[in-house]
């Protein structure tokens, strides 16, 4: 019988083999320096990992609640799967976005707001692409592009009044965007700052869905 001291000091008394672990009625592994921290071997590759969510996927049908196979096999199952039934694969997702539209746009804005770089990216990557998109939208929107216009004009001749400072979040700005709540209303617009403005149009996109 041997004496382990934890981390925290405490004494714990096991049999330690020669693996080094102690082993729970639960069947997960408990590395004998500190029995708070499981661990869990991969069934695919038979690497063995911490017991969490950044190396296994989550999983509630699991005792553990966490799936056999780690993230890397986990990865190269579906991604072999995914080659092998592609259409089908497109099909599911296809029909899985028209019943959770709400999910794929916040999907949207969570990942957009952790990488701004990507977009900054595929501009300078795709400059002969901009044209037509931007084409495609106000072909969408004919009511938005009608209402910039007029306050367009508006500021021209001197109806509206351009600020030096962001409406929204009073940081000076040189370059102000004119946001409309309503496109219905086009001289009613706030003058905010091309980031206030794009969090506040992933803001309505999230609520609006």
């Amino acid at each position: 019988m041997l004496t382990i001291t934890s981390q925290l000091g405490s004494r714990i008394p096991a049999e330690v083999p020669a693996s080094g672990h102690r082993f729970y009625s639960t069947g997960m592994r408990y590395p004998s320096w500190s029995p708070t921290m499981r661990t869990k071997t991969c069934t695919k590759c038979r690497a063995e990992y911490p017991a969490t969510a950044e190396f296994f996927p989550p999983n509630k049908r699991h005792r553990d609640g966490f799936t056999s196979y780690c993230r890397k096999c986990n990865r190269a199952q579906t991604r072999a799967w995914t080659a092998a039934n592609f259409e089908r694969h497109k099909k599911t997702s296809k029909d899985w976005a028209k019943k959770n539209p709400e999910k794929i746009v916040a999907a949207s804005i969570r990942y957009h707001i952790a990488h701004p770089e990507v977009q900054q990216q595929w501009r300078a990557a795709h400059p002969q692409c901009i044209p037509a998109a931007v084409a495609k939208w106000k072909a969408r929107h004919p009511e938005a592009v009608k209402a910039h216009d007029i306050a367009k004009c508006a500021v021209r001749s001197g109806r509206l009044m351009r600020p030096t400072n962001c409406e929204h979040c009073g940081k000076p700005s040189r370059k102000l965007h004119k946001h409309h709540k309503d496109y219905t209303r086009p001289l009613d617009v706030i003058f905010v700052c091309p980031h206030c403005h794009k969090a506040i149009h992933r803001q309505r996109k999230s609520l609006c869905v």
